[in-house]
């Protein structure tokens, strides 16, 4: 769609400076930086801070901290230094140094400039700098809250006309320490999955995009958040976001709005590119906003704008629906962790239910997102909103489990609910954007004016050649009301299409008749629908059509190749085209007899990539058939595959035998499992903060001071004649390391004499995932001098393997150890299903199949050695679920016979004795027994 975005109304808008002017600093006109004042602030223990802000955000709905505040008192009459420019006006300037920033903002507790004053703030070496404070900038409440300044060293220039010196009233309270966020460096930005809104996945959505805006709240904390438009139209420059970002009636002028802080480049979504800096900049902002109204259960706030965004922003307003309903998609717009805009879809229905339920329920307080099918959420993006199809704000971002790298849900609080559901002003949307208590539920876009064609589909098939209809809709957007002609481009050859109604006056709808499809022949083809008010507004959309005069072929895979090994456990699965196919379907098995489906997939097209991991080690088999308006084609042959084997998987053909598995679901310290000999304040415990599957995973806590905390498992013997034996373990953490090394550290250890002595197990002995470094002998770690786990942080569940042959034949027990030293916690070591596990020899299965012919009826059952059973349908091969080793005997025979028409079925080649081979050669024949003198098999079978 086209729309074009223009101001109705006559937008009231402050003289403030769009541009940063140079400050004279660095024109040459003052003395030397170096000879100004410096307010000095001490490093932070950046890691100490990461590890709190972990830990903080480990609960959904949780805002964001960037920067630490410090209180201050700083003024021109007791700070820096005054001088006098050449023109005559006096400056005053002063440094600020906070060792190690990445950025500093700061806080005018009072911020009063007299006419012709410009406060200037700009990096050390004046590569960053934002366009100067005037009076301009004075709000009743008398505060200033600045946007961030890249770099550890901001200097402040105070330029003024001599005469109004005495005029000036500024005090900075507060000095807020960026130690993370803007300006991160490429370790540390959002995830590469995100999709940015300049890429072509975001052209339809240029005026949604326009409304969004990254935020910062009291210097220190971040989300996202939008310009909402009213019922009245007014421009009233009213800004939602998260209740929980925390803006409320006592700091909402500490509120500070970015806008158009996107990439220039669309990065390619996965790539490298897509997870590092961007080139955003953050130079058009407004600052300072009163607080309107918020309610928790929706999580929603909203808050009017000291003064409207600048016109050449050309920033939107953003129209909504809080009509009582679920939407068929979705899209959100955001900034994850403060970085450069970002756009998602939810290309499936969204429900309505609780906070972090996944129960529909109407009357409920969120629209719950699935799963995101392009980008995802990250924390920063709290607060964005979430648009409707048609492109109306539904709610915002409370919460949710959402990133790149899982198809996790998230919660957003729902306008619908917010609309009236408080019961106040202080708590509902309603009479801040239906002042006038119109009843209207719908609005759009302030200034967004246009039109949408809307067919009732875009995938148009049929069984043959006969006319199609497709009713379209031209919706109306804001008042445009002028007639839209419409056309076609792209039918083959001799299809013709003709409009019932052309042109169409949105809003209204027509009807799109396509003849003489024969001539089209089978196959798809596409065509476009144009829509033009001759003017400045047009719309295309792309239709797809697909012809068919008979039911599809056979289709064919062709990767992986049957019987392949070493196959990823993320496959991509391919297949050739069945003649006249259309959808085509995938299933994947654990069984040839495809009894134990474990994915299936429906798409158009001939490749499909396994999302969700298969099993490693493990054989499974393979189908695809095809399906179109005429009907359902044959499967494919059967292709069988065998995943890759990963470190610590039992080889592929032998059999895992587990000699200790537990998962600590039961909430406590498991029988035969013991912390003896644990020292300090805290120990080993079970906890729900993380766990792999289950509810639970033990824990050993980061804290500040000196511990040992020690886990041991019971005895498990481990057989002398395993081909191969393995320790596997879930690990999250979240340890304090150093720089090559650890201060807080765990490890594992060994006992072969019933816990009477212990050893760490060795590095040559860990197959997955080594260690990190040596503990530090510094501050009194009781495993300082060891090697240890520490990787700070990684919050994320891998699996540890460890090889165990070199104590084959004996009595062991394990023993998980961790030490803390004296100062600076973390959160801590996580882990969960543990795993002994033997690999002994397999003997060889093989499948015991063959052929039925001749079958007319239903309820034919086959049995191998009298079980098994084996209900079959139609003519054509079977296997039998249970496999058999070599030399095992068989027998097949037919349990029931079909019984509509009445068949005898009789088995050929039915016995025998299972060599090295998959026995495919037993023949299975019916036959219709003649009706008798009281049956006519014509007649219809008897009701069930």
């Amino acid at each position: 769609m086209l729309k074009s975005l223009f101001l109705a109304v006559c937008l009231a808008w402050l003289a403030i400076p769009a541009v940063a002017a140079e400050p004279l600093s660095l024109q040459g006109g003052l003395g030397e930086l170096t000879a100004v004042p410096v307010t000095q602030l001490a490093a932070l223990d950046r890691q100490a801070l990461l590890a709190e802000d972990a830990e903080r955000e480990m609960q959904p709905g949780v805002a964001p901290r960037f920067a630490v505040p410090h209180a201050v008192t700083i003024t021109p009459q007791s700070n820096g230094l005054w001088e006098t420019a050449r023109d005559g006006r006096n400056v005053w300037r002063l440094r600020i140094h906070a060792a190690k920033a990445r950025s500093i903002n700061l806080a005018f507790s009072r911020y009063r400039l007299p006419q012709g004053a410009e406060l200037h703030l700009f990096s050390e070496d004046g590569d960053y700098r934002v366009r100067p404070f005037t009076a301009a900038d004075n709000k009743p409440h008398g505060e200033l809250w600045t946007p961030v300044i890249q770099g550890d060293t901001l200097v402040l220039e105070l330029q003024v006309p001599a005469a109004a010196r005495n005029q000036v009233e500024l005090e900075i309270g507060s000095i807020n320490y960026g130690y993370r966020g803007f300006f991160e460096p490429a370790s540390a930005r959002s995830g590469s999955c995100n999709v940015d809104v300049v890429c072509p996945e975001g052209n339809d959505w240029q005026y949604p995009i326009s409304t969004v805006a990254v935020i910062s709240t009291g210097g220190s904390t971040f989300c996202t958040g939008f310009m909402v438009n009213n019922v009245e139209y007014d421009g009233t420059p009213y800004f939602m976001t998260a209740n929980h970002c925390s803006i409320n009636a006592g700091n909402a002028a500490s509120l500070v709005t970015y806008w158009n802080y996107e990439n220039s480049t669309c990065r390619t979504p996965g790539s490298p590119e897509s997870g590092g800096p961007g080139d955003g900049t953050l130079d058009q902002f407004n600052t300072g906003s009163t607080f309107r109204a918020a309610l928790a259960d929706s999580d929603f706030t909203l808050v009017e704008l000291d003064s409207q965004p600048a016109p050449a922003w050309e920033v939107g307003y953003a129209g909504w629906d809080a009509r009582d309903q679920a939407t068929g998609s979705a899209v959100a717009i955001h900034h994850p962790s403060t970085d450069e805009k970002r756009i998602s879809f939810e290309n499936d229905p969204t429900s309505i239910t609780d906070y972090l339920s996944a129960t529909p329920d109407p009357n409920q307080t969120h629209i719950r997102v699935e799963d995101w099918d392009v980008g995802t959420t990250e924390p920063g993006s709290s607060g964005s909103p979430l648009f409707s199809p048609e492109g109306r704000v539904i709610g915002q971002l409370h919460g949710g489990y959402a990133a790149c790298g899982n198809d996790d849900a998230d919660w957003y609080g729902r306008i619908a609910h917010s609309w009236d559901t408080g019961g106040s002003a202080s708590a509902r949307l309603k009479d801040w954007l239906d002042p006038n208590d119109t009843g209207t539920l719908v609005v759009d876009g302030l200034g967004e004016e246009g039109f949408e064609l809307q067919p009732a589909t875009e995938a148009l098939s049929q069984c043959g050649f006969a006319d199609i209809d497709l009713a379209i809709d031209v919706a109306q957007f804001g008042e445009f009301t002028n007639p839209v002609t419409l056309s076609t481009t792209g039918t083959p050859t001799g299809v013709t299409t003709a409009f019932s109604v052309n042109p169409v006056t949105p809003p209204g709808s027509t009807l799109l008749t396509l003849s003489d499809l024969s001539l089209a022949g089978t196959g798809s083809f596409q065509f476009s629908v144009d829509g033009s008010d001759g003017g400045d507004f047009s719309d295309t959309v792309q239709i797809s059509v697909s012809l068919n005069d008979a039911a599809p072929g056979v289709a064919g895979i062709t990767s992986p190749a049957d019987g392949a090994i070493g196959v990823s456990t993320t496959p991509t699965i391919e297949w050739s085209t069945a003649a006249q196919g259309f959808d085509y379907t995938l299933e994947i098995a654990a069984d040839s007899a495809f009894t134990q489906i474990v994915h299936t997939a429906t798409l158009q097209g001939t490749t499909h990539e396994i999302a969700t991991p298969l099993d490693t080690s493990t054989t499974y088999y393979a189908r695809v058939g095809s399906s179109n308006d005429c009907g359902t084609g044959s499967w494919s042959s059967t292709v069988s595959f065998t995943t890759e084997a990963l470190p610590g998987d039992c080889p592929v053909g032998s059999i895992a035998q587990d000699l200790l598995a537990e998962d600590f679901a039961g909430g406590a310290l498991p029988a035969g499992w013991s912390t003896a000999g644990s020292s300090g304040t805290v120990t080993w415990v079970a906890s729900t903060a993380e766990a792999y599957n289950d509810s639970h995973s033990m824990f050993a806590q980061n804290i500040a001071g000196v511990t040992d905390q020690r886990l041991a498992t019971p005895q498990v013997s481990l057989p002398g004649d395993a081909l191969a034996l393995f320790l596997n373990f879930q690990n999250w953490q979240s340890v304090e390391s150093s720089s090559g090394g650890c201060y807080d550290g765990g490890l594992l250890e060994i006992s072969t004499d019933g816990g009477a002595s212990w050893a760490q197990v060795p590095q040559s002995e860990i197959l997955v995932r080594d260690y990190d470094g040596t503990i530090s002998t510094s501050y009194s770690n009781p495993l300082g001098g060891s090697s240890g786990w520490c990787g700070d942080p990684r919050d994320f569940w891998e699996r540890y393997s460890v090889d165990l042959s070199s104590w084959a034949g004996q009595n062991v027990q394990f023993r998980f150890r961790f030490g803390t030293d004296s100062s600076v916690s973390r959160v801590g070591w996580h882990i969960d299903e543990v795993r002994v596990r033997s690999c002994t020899a397999g003997e060889p299965e093989y499948s015991i199949g063959g052929t039925v012919t001749g079958l007319e009826g239903s309820g034919l059952v086959l049995q191998n050695n009298s079980g098994d059973d084996l209900p079959i349908t139609s003519d054509g091969p079977f296997v039998f679920a249970t496999l058999m080793n070599g030399g095992s005997s068989y027998s097949v025979t037919v349990a029931s016979n079909p019984t509509w028409p009445t068949q005898d079925c009789v088995v050929l080649n039915g016995s025998g004795t299972v060599g090295s081979s998959d026995v495919d050669n037993v023949e299975v024949s019916c036959e219709t027994a003649p009706p008798d003198i009281f049956e006519d098999r014509f007649e219809a079978p008897p009701a069930p």
